[in-house]
């Protein structure tokens, strides 16, 4: 990345980030050749260029996760480097590549990073002024593949059924269990949410889509049956049934396919 031309005017807008005669070299090759810009409060910056350009660098000396060889930093005030630990306080970044472990639950991730701020927000009231619901995931059985249209099934019907909790049914929790059994496969999802009176034949929601008479269809198209069980103030049951593939013993027990898991994540 090379120098671009002089910084543009911020007029009366406060610099949150500012940049002055950045560089970095990894042994002969420059990666940033003494970039100069700033960043106002309030305005989206973007750096664009090819692979290799610098751009990733750049951000992280920003960040204070590299050092550069040469260039004044400053964000929101403070040096990157001198003042690391009070920076993390203030900025947030999401790094290029991060994993998470695969058995980690959403709350303990929600946790995990909490605790790295002195004053963290509190994520249970931001859930739920977003109207997410935490999801309690359970796996029973020995998990063993499933034929692609029986696990997009599967899948499609835990998503929908989710996303008629976030939107509809006002709970304050979810449990999603997959129960892998000799013949067949369950899926439930139950919530204690307002619950409804569910119809004989379900009707198409007005804003499309068509809910239950969707799932249902999925469902019954991988010759399984789907089950629904609701009172008006007691939330609901939604149980789909699926015939199951054949037990592989390298199946380790406990693991769902990788698509049906991210159903619950």
């Amino acid at each position: 990345m090379r120098a671009g031309g002089p910084d543009g005017d911020a007029g009366c807008m406060t610099a949150v980030i500012e940049v002055h005669g950045l560089h970095k070299e990894y042994g002969d090759t420059v990666a940033v050749d003494d970039v100069s810009f700033s960043v106002s409060e309030g305005e989206i910056f973007g750096i664009l260029g090819p692979n290799g350009a610098g751009k990733t660098t750049t951000v992280e000396c920003v960040e204070g996760l590299r050092k550069p060889d040469r260039g004044e930093l400053r964000v929101l005030g403070l040096d990157p480097l001198r003042d690391h630990a009070e920076l993390t306080q203030l900025l947030g970044a999401q790094l290029q590549e991060s994993q998470l472990p695969a058995k980690l639950r959403v709350a303990e991730a929600l946790d995990l990073y909490s605790s790295f701020y002195r004053a963290p927000a509190d994520w249970r009231s931001l859930m739920e002024a977003l109207g997410l619901v935490p999801a309690q995931v359970t796996i029973t059985g020995t998990a063993r593949p499933l034929p692609p249209e029986t696990e997009s099934a599967l899948l499609r019907t835990a998503q929908e059924a989710l996303a008629n909790v976030a939107r509809h049914a006002a709970a304050t929790r979810v449990g999603v269990t997959l129960s892998y059994m000799d013949d067949e496969v369950v899926l439930d999802v139950r919530d204690d949410g307002r619950g409804f009176q569910p119809q004989p034949q379900p009707q198409p929601r007005a804003s499309g889509g068509f809910g239950l008479v969707a799932m249902r269809q999925r469902i019954e198209a991988a010759r399984g049956t789907l089950d629904v069980e609701s009172e008006p103030g007691q939330g609901t049951a939604i149980s789909a049934r699926v015939p199951a593939g054949p037990r592989l013993a390298d199946t380790g027990p406990g693991e769902a396919p990788a698509g049906l898991a991210r159903a619950g994540a």
